[in-house]
């Protein structure tokens, strides 16, 4: 039974067991598990700042939230910004605050961010509160959304549930090693 390519949801000890001894195949790893532990230990953050082995990132992140935060709670500034989307725009998109220890709901909270950009600016603008965000934080999420985001379409594709897709995800991973993820490009 060692030709059966097998990929499992977590490292649990009674997926392992079945796999490893009831049914003897090899066990290998979930990749949207894994892509999520190589994206936090690439990005050296964490929750906790204790934690955090990239300080500069996590403050990043922290800051996105409470500028989100800050919109979505603030009646006043929740108008000005839904104003200035509808004229940027014609629709209003709401700011994401999903779990930002998930870099598939990071890639999310990211995109909504660089859409809404410019309404953010001017609704900040229009209340004449100081802006909180830099043109280094755009930069910073422009880069951040291009790694995340092409990582998020394996993590997508690997957890459908209807097709085989396992081959289909070594084959965009590889893509990805060799483009994206490759060091000696530039973002």
């Amino acid at each position: 039974m060692l030709d059966v390519l097998t990929s499992t949801l977590d490292s649990g000890f009674d997926v392992k067991h079945t796999l490893d001894i009831l049914i003897d195949v090899w066990w290998e790893w979930c990749i949207s598990h894994l892509i999520h532990l190589a994206l936090t230990e690439t990005f050296g953050t964490s929750i906790d700042p204790n934690n955090s082995k990239n300080v500069d990132a996590h403050y990043f992140f922290q800051k996105i939230k409470k500028v989100i935060e800050a919109v979505n709670k603030s009646k006043y500034l929740q108008g000005a910004f839904e104003e200035a989307m509808l004229e940027f725009l014609e629709t209003y998109l709401k700011l994401l605050n999903l779990p930002q220890h998930r870099w598939s709901s990071t890639a999310f909270v990211l995109e909504r961010i660089l859409i809404a950009w410019e309404p953010l600016l001017k609704a900040y603008c229009k209340l004449n509160r100081p802006v909180p965000l830099t043109d280094m934080d755009h930069t910073l999420c422009i880069e951040f959304y291009s790694m995340i985001e092409p990582v998020r379409a394996v993590q997508i594709k690997a957890q459908a549930m209807q097709t085989f897709v396992i081959v289909d995800v070594y084959v965009m991973l590889y893509s990805l090693y060799t483009t994206v993820l490759d060091v000696s490009k530039p973002l």
